[in-house]
């Protein structure tokens, strides 16, 4: 369709003529009951309506903040607008946020019409004007109404593309600007988009599309501003902004007519997380009161539990009352898709919530003050989204770490009805997550789509968040992570490392002093299964999500598939970015090792398979895992080998020195003698190393030492579950246990040793293999797993089967061959010095940034991405 010029608003603007004029102010974007559509898919199925805000209150909470004008903008209704015109309310303006459609794809947007008069909304259907936006954006501008396209970079049903919004320059007046529901990224890059856009950037869009805008005179997109509210929140905190004549009797009239003329701004505040969670929280605590009516008996509510839910409630402004003091006829209705289950599960966490309440309200009494009616016409307790934000978050953690231990307790006393209500009670505190995590999918869903069509992210270089579960520990897992935090604040790239781990952890590693590491503090500490000394954390998944959020990466890097990269999974979803993660280690082999059962491994495969088969990348730290990592039905273009990397400064041979063993045995309380030949372990001392080999290999190798009178020692350098166990087996064996050691003391255990053997058949790398090797040593390890390819057989070590007489041939020919052993550990040296994790980690950072640029190619692609300045100056060159 095109749009004839001569039927524009051309000639029409202000003009300077002495008269004064006056500030008028409204809230352009609000709704009342009159909404009864379902906000999302999930509401719906709940059978929850968007808005329960009666009008009059819209109306009483806009006045009390300063709100000149009052405007009701309901979806596709006056209803809740000609309410209060009808009772006489003044300064009121007829609004209506209408649904209509792109005819050639189904593309849906929100027109936000002002002015409306009863019989020019029953136009809109009669005419089926919501079916073609052609046809409504030129009956807007024939009945000369005000009106702003709403939050033109929210795609209502998945098909909004550049080549909608640039057919929507040409023929809406307005843009609404700030949407104070919606994230301020995509309100600043609307706004940025619109401001590059001059006559030649117009005209260029008009080419392109064969239409002629509506508008052309007009000097720019105007903006409008509303607080899109649906809940008695925010009204009044985002509005539009227009002069007017001051002796104007008419004071609405005039404002929508300066409004139509785009003589108007958009001011307030923008909409985050939290703002829309506690819009959807208080629709649903209204929807649950309407449908309650109070019967606490029906809701199965004890009497602990329904005094938190009217405080709750009271928090929303929402009042509830006992079904005795409403009206006879109000009786419960059916409860939707949440049912009898859902409400015993709310009833255990609002229970566990009261024994809580006092603690709250005395920590948090600005909140508790809001409880009350009166206050509720300037905002409910909720209304105040960073307050409340803190106090339930530190609500959740309580009651999760309350019942957790309950559980674990009527787990260990084998009391099952404690431990269903103890998991009842936790699953209620994970419920009152789901408005954050719904909230956070809708704020984030369109960042992609708004960073191209404001071109903020150009010339920005990679943005990476990095999960982990360990960091700190000892492990190559950790010192890898370690290794990439120090290069990346040392070379400026904009990487941050998330983790959760206890305060003593983060006390004593230097890695959490770096800007760029950031620690969550667990909401919960469990015992690990099958590993006494370490610690499971889970952190707050509000807290973590949110850090997430304010960092905006570009891709996020799972490095563990624990509590905290399993957030880092459900990040990428929510926040819509690319994931990649390394798959460090062979859990199923290990939990295979550890339990000893057949379905372990079966269990556990499975489990990885649903951690990494949905990741953009996976990266592997030997080619022996690619296989592997294939099964969980990742594809192999996707798997990316990570260039093994060492610290060859760190591990040297230089550090070599036979004195060092007296202070060891000083530290350690050890007998380790200078003259003896040394053979080393280095790593984790559990079951899953394949230690049991070692013992065997030791014991058999130690007695032929001693036949050969040749004096050699086995030192173990590391702690872990096992090592008990393994002091036991190899007393008398001469084996030195040093315990974990690290930074300079570790790199001369290394270098002074002259044998190092790592028995594991399950790690993917073996990041002590490199290091033995860069420190000059000759490395034993076995043929399976990652080791196998960071040792030259014969040149650097032997890589052998994992059986014990082979084993005890090549360890024991190693000790008798001082030749050997000077040859091989030259050699491992010089392979090492190739592998600097410089190197490493330049290639990891790669194959992230190349997953970010298919990333953009793909979406520039699958939104019609172009650029309109360079299309202008394009064909500015060619004329």
């Amino acid at each position: 369709m095109i749009f004839d010029r001569d039927e524009s608003l051309a000639g029409v603007s202000g003009h300077s003529d002495g008269v004064s004029r006056v500030v008028l102010r409204a809230d352009m974007h609000v709704h009342s009951n009159a909404s009864r559509g379902a906000a999302t898919a999930l509401l719906g199925f709940l059978g929850v309506s968007e808005c329960y805000s009666e009008p009059e209150r819209v109306y009483a909470q806009a006045r009390t903040r300063g709100m000149d004008l009052v405007c009701l903008t309901d979806h596709d209704t006056i209803d809740g607008a000609m309410e209060l015109v009808d009772r006489g309310f003044d300064d009121v303006i007829v609004g209506e946020e209408i649904t209509t459609r792109f005819p050639e794809d189904g593309c849906v947007l929100h027109v936000l019409v002002w002015g409306l008069t009863p019989e020019q909304h029953e136009v809109i259907e009669i005419l089926g004007l919501r079916d073609d936006v052609y046809a409504l954006a030129q009956w807007i501008e024939e009945e000369r109404l005000a009106h702003s396209l709403a939050h033109p970079l929210y795609a209502q049903n998945g098909a909004l593309s550049q080549w909608h919004i640039e057919r929507c320059v040409l023929m809406f007046r307005a843009f609404e600007g700030i949407n104070g529901a919606h994230a301020r990224v995509l309100n600043k890059s609307i706004n940025t988009y619109l401001d590059r856009l001059d006559e030649a950037g117009i005209a260029a869009i008009e080419d392109a599309h064969g239409l002629v805008s509506l508008y052309p005179d007009a000097r720019g997109i105007a903006r409008t501003g509303g607080s899109d509210d649906h809940g008695l929140l925010n009204i009044g905190r985002t509005w539009t902004e227009a002069r007017v004549k001051a002796r104007e009797r008419d004071r609405a009239s005039a404002f929508l007519e300066a409004v139509r003329r785009g003589k108007c701004i958009a001011k307030g505040s923008h909409g985050t997380t939290r703002v829309l969670a506690h819009q959807i929280t208080r629709v649903g605590i209204a929807c649950a009161a309407e449908r309650s009516c109070g019967d606490r008996a029906n809701l199965g509510l004890s009497a602990d539990a329904w005094d938190v839910a009217k405080a709750v409630a009271a928090s929303a402004g929402v009042a509830l009352e006992e079904r005795s003091k409403r009206k006879s006829h109000e009786m419960p209705v059916e409860m939707g898709g949440f049912g009898k289950f859902g409400w015993s599960i709310l009833n255990r966490m609002l229970e566990s919530a009261a024994d809580h309440m006092p603690e709250m309200e005395i920590k948090y009494p600005d909140l508790h003050e809001r409880l009350q009616t009166n206050r509720w016409t300037d905002g409910a307790a909720l209304a105040m989204h960073e307050r409340v934000g803190r106090c339930g978050e530190e609500l959740f953690e309580k009651i999760v770490q309350t019942h957790a231990m309950d559980a674990l307790m009527a787990m260990h006393m084998n009391d099952t009805d404690e431990l269903v209500r103890s998991l009842q009670s936790c699953a209620g505190a994970l419920v009152s997550q789901l408005p954050y995590c719904i909230a956070m999918y809708y704020q984030n869903r369109e960042r992609r789509f708004a960073h191209l069509m404001s071109r903020s992210h150009a010339d920005r270089p990679m943005r990476m968040c990095l999960v982990t579960d360990t960091l700190g520990d000892v492990n190559g897992v950790a010192r890898f992570i370690e290794n990439l935090a120090t290069h990346a604040h040392a070379h400026d790239l904009d990487l941050t490392v998330l983790t959760c781990v206890d305060s003593e952890t983060a006390a004593r590693n230097e890695v959490f002093e770096l800007p760029n590491v950031r620690n969550i503090v667990p909401a919960l500490t469990l015992p690990m299964p099958g590993y006494g000394d370490l610690k499971l954390h889970l952190p707050s998944t509000v807290q973590l999500m949110h850090q997430i959020e304010m960092i905006e990466p570009d891709v996020i890097h799972m490095s563990t598939p624990g509590p905290v990269g399993l957030h880092g999974l459900m990040a990428s979803k929510l926040f819509h970015v690319p994931l990649v993660a390394t798959y460090h280690t062979d859990f199923p082999a290990y939990i295979e090792r550890m339990w000893q059962h057949p379905l372990a491994r079966g269990v556990a495969e499975q489990m990885m398979r649903a951690v990494h088969a949905p990741c953009d990348r996976v990266m592997v730290r030997s080619s022996a895992y690619v296989p592997l990592v294939e099964k969980l039905g990742v594809r192999t273009d996707r798997i990316v080998r990570i260039r093994p990397g060492v610290d060859v400064d760190l591990f040297d041979p230089a550090y070599r020195s036979q004195k060092h063993w007296n202070t060891l045995n000083r530290t350690c309380g050890c007998d380790l003698r200078e003259s003896s030949i040394k053979v080393l372990y280095a790593g984790r001392v559990s079951v899953e190393k394949n230690l049991q080999l070692l013992e065997q290999v030791w014991e058999r190798v130690r007695v032929m030492c001693t036949v050969r009178g040749i004096d050699a020692q086995l030192i173990v350098a590391g702690d872990g579950p096992y090592r008990q166990e393994m002091e036991r087996r190899l007393a008398g064996s001469d084996a030195q246990f040093v315990g974990f050691i690290s930074g300079e003391m570790l790199s001369r255990v290394y270098a002074s040793s002259d044998v190092f053997v790592f028995p594991s058949v399950t790690d993917t790398l073996g990041q002590v293999v490199l290091e033995a090797q860069a420190s000059g040593l000759p490395a034993v390890v076995t043929d399976q797993g990652g080791p196998s390819d960071v040792v030259s057989h014969n040149d650097t070590g032997y890589v052998l089967a994992a059986e014990v007489d082979v084993w005890v041939d090549h360890v024991f020919g190693l000790i008798c061959d001082a030749l050997v052993r000077q040859r091989m550990g030259t050699s491992a040296r010089a392979s090492m010095v190739s592998m600097s994790i410089e190197r490493s980690l330049d290639g990891f950072w790669y194959e992230h940034d190349h997953v970010v640029r298919a990333q953009r190619r793909a979406d520039e692609l699958r939104w019609n991405i172009r650029d309109t300045d360079a299309q202008t100056q394009e064909d500015s060159v060619t004329a």
